[in-house]
């Protein structure tokens, strides 16, 4: 199933000549260093083309070679307050939102999940229950560039403790799986989505996850891991081998922090704090091929700069959402009003998500060689501030056909 039918496009009869006279093999090739839109043009040209560019290893050669591709930068997907979707490139000069069309009807109270590969994964509100702060979610995946989306099988609606859930790819065995990790009667449970096998199954032979259940903010998906944060510790899992494994705490740091938080910025893992002295710390986690992990201090940013990043003052969080092209560093700032009636908590299949109407968000740039200097980041094209926000790579990644 797939979003909106895209215009076949006209191509003038000189593009027709030079293309047909060249063979599958150099159109292949052409093709591979394509960008996704020009790649879905392509495939109203004509049957064989369409056939050609469709194909799953096509598919996956287009994704591997976007991702090695330090040129094909990330875009920045948005849902604002107001129930409408965007896509921001933010390398062009005037980073305009282009709207893009969910194809689903339910646009209220949609959550991010995460990303990878260009497919977004959103809990989409599924039933209302208006006599209790709560409601029924499903699980979607959908590619925003080519329209293609695919609703997920329900996990087991008799769950409804506090979990944390991630969302990444198996290289392995080329498949795209989630993990939701929950509580029930005082033991814990795992359940994984296969999207090859568009099921669930129980993960079993679990380590102590209490430090994940008492920290719930979702987790990251990086080399075929995912990685949540405790109180005290990291703990990633293997999409592999389904297990579970507990990552090197970074040992100079002291206890004199808080809004710690995880994201994966630059191909890496990064923790990001707020130090004693109201500095932003920033690490970048390294892993060999053995797991050997190592922590390495990325940057400190002096408490004077950030305090003109978090403005207004009632700015309660600063978050790093990726490297931009010339080095500097795109941060989001978050101002979230306690006002329990802006308040939602999901309680069935969500838990640790609450969802806040009236969240400020605001977009500003770094640069790390002008530790004092921070510029604003204004989108174009859109007037609302309150956003939902993910980052992604554009890719041919259909859900429906993995």
């Amino acid at each position: 199933m797939a979003g909106g039918m895209m215009q076949k496009p006209r191509f003038n009869d000189s593009i027709i000549c030079a293309f047909t006279n060249f063979s599958d093999d150099i159109l292949f090739t052409i093709f591979l260093k394509l960008p996704v839109k020009s790649v879905v043009c392509g495939r109203c040209f004509c049957k064989s083309w369409r056939q050609s560019l469709f194909d799953p290893n096509f598919i996956k050669m287009h994704v591997n070679r976007t991702n090695q591709d330090h040129q094909s930068h990330e875009k920045l997907f948005l849902m604002s307050s107001s129930n409408s979707f965007y896509s921001v490139d933010l390398e062009t000069s005037n980073a305009k939102a282009v709207p893009r069309n969910f194809p689903s009807k339910s646009t209220i109270d949609i959550e991010i999940v995460g990303s990878c590969n260009g497919l977004l994964c959103l809990f989409v509100p599924a039933r209302k229950q208006p006599s209790r702060y709560e409601q029924l979610l499903k699980l979607v995946l959908w590619n925003p560039s080519t329209g293609d989306y695919k609703n997920l099988p329900a996990v087991d609606p008799s769950v409804q403790n506090s979990h944390t859930v991630g969302f990444g790819y198996d290289a392995s065995l080329d498949d795209y799986k989630m993990v939701r990790i929950c509580e029930i009667d005082s033991k814990y449970r795992v359940d994984m989505y296969s999207l090859k096998a568009n099921s669930w199954k129980i993960i079993g032979n679990l380590p102590d996850l209490t430090e994940i259940l008492n920290h719930p903010q979702p987790g990251f998906c990086l080399n075929g891991s995912i990685y949540w944060m405790g109180n005290h510790n990291f703990v990633c899992f293997d999409l592999k081998n389904e297990k579970f494994r507990e990552v090197q705490w970074i040992h100079d740091m002291n206890h004199q922090w808080f809004n710690t938080h995880l994201s994966v910025i630059g191909g890496y893992l990064c923790l990001h704090y707020i130090g004693e002295n109201g500095e932003l710390v920033m690490w970048e986690l390294k892993e060999d091929h053995d797991n050997k992990a190592e922590w390495v201090k990325l940057m400190t940013i002096p408490s004077k700069t950030r305090a003109q990043m978090a403005q207004p003052a009632t700015c309660k969080l600063i978050r790093p959402v990726c490297f931009l092209e010339n080095g500097k560093v795109l941060f989001s700032t978050e101002e979230r009003i306690s006002d329990k009636t802006s308040e939602r908590i999901f309680l069935l299949e969500v838990d640790y998500l609450v969802h806040y109407i009236n969240l400020v968000v605001k977009f500003v740039v770094y640069d790390p060689k002008m530790s004092t200097t921070v510029q604003s980041f204004p989108l174009q094209g859109v007037s609302d501030d309150k956003w939902k926000y993910v980052t992604y790579k554009e890719s041919l990644v259909s859900p429906n056909f993995v």
